[in-house]
């Protein structure tokens, strides 16, 4: 019995996880964001929203935990006082 409710948990966890992570996947593609299938992207993954237009991610790539993705460098250039953007692209099956 005990053992039948922890899977039944776990499959209710895992069911929330999911839903979480589509939702966070509609959210970055409405934002301009390509996002290939079955891409693995964890909630302690952060994405640069402010320029997620510039994000490529293509099918089956995975990310690890507390990874960042950035499309522009924050630091500003002293004597130019500009920032650089650019466009980052994943490949298919990159890890």
């Amino acid at each position: 019995m005990v053992r039948s409710l922890k899977r039944l948990a776990w499959r209710l966890y895992e069911r929330r996880m999911l839903a979480r992570l589509d939702r966070r996947i509609a959210r970055l593609r409405a934002l301009g964001m390509e996002i290939g299938e079955d891409v693995n992207l964890p909630a302690s993954t952060y994405v640069d929203e402010s320029h997620c237009f510039l994000i490529r991610i293509g099918d089956h790539c995975g990310f690890g935990n507390d990874c960042v993705i950035l499309a522009h460098d924050a630091l500003m250039d002293e004597f130019l006082n500009a920032t650089r953007v650019g466009r980052v692209v994943f490949h298919p099956s990159c890890h």
